[in-house]
């Protein structure tokens, strides 16, 4: 798989960010900018908005045969912890 991604979204507040997912070491990464910083950040936690996106990202590279099934499994059990996160 090509092991990297980027997508932009727009937060709660309108701004613009863009999300950049790195995988590497069979761990996803997550850096995001905001459209007026000059740096990225990687300290902040992804949403749960985003982990969906990384997830449907992985299907449709996996479906082209660019991502592997353990890399669809480790992008879904992100939105699975995330979601127990949320609930409890």
């Amino acid at each position: 798989m090509r092991r990297e991604m980027e997508w932009k979204t727009r937060r709660e507040d309108g701004r613009r960010c863009v999300v950049r997912v790195s995988c590497f070491a069979k761990q996803y990464r997550f850096r995001f900018k905001e459209e007026d910083a000059g740096v990225w950040d990687s300290s902040r936690e992804p949403s749960l908005a985003d982990l969906e996106i990384l997830c449907e990202t992985v299907r449709r590279r996996r479906q082209r045969r660019q991502a592997s099934d353990e890399d669809l499994a480790r992008a879904e059990e992100l939105l699975r912890r995330a979601r127990n996160l949320k609930k409890g």
